[in-house]
């Protein structure tokens, strides 16, 4: 995906959308210019610690945007990584480890392309 996109839906579009069982508190307000490191809703499925069955609860949550590597010692460190191409998405050491094992929807209503005329940069949706 690219750098910069949107999440026009409010929090309770987002609850009926995806049929979420629980809810976060904090969730982001929607946004039609999401940047790296900002905070957006996520979907992910989980299975309760205290549950008898392994049926997952689906939650919705905020997180930061962006992929922190597995070996990054600070939040912090480097340029954030948001950038992946499908055909080597396995191969690569950064994202490897997340699409085995830390996967969850990023829900999107579009996403910005920039478009270059007489050296003028445009976003295009």
């Amino acid at each position: 995906m690219c750098g910069r996109f949107v999440v026009a839906g409010a929090a309770s579009d987002l609850v009926a959308l995806f049929d979420i069982d629980l809810p976060a508190d904090d969730l982001p307000a929607p946004s039609w210019n999401v940047a790296p490191t900002d905070r957006v809703p996520i979907v992910i499925d989980s299975i309760p610690k205290t549950a008898d069955d392994d049926v997952p609860v689906r939650r919705l949550e905020s997180a930061r945007w962006g992929l922190v590597p597995s070996w990054a010692k600070e939040l912090q460190g480097g340029p954030p990584t948001f950038n992946a191409r499908i055909e080597t998405l396995s191969e690569k050491r950064t994202f490897s480890a997340a699409l085995a094992k830390r996967r969850a929807v990023v829900p999107a209503t579009g996403y910005y392309e920039w478009r270059t005329v007489d050296g003028v940069k445009t976003p295009f949706f």
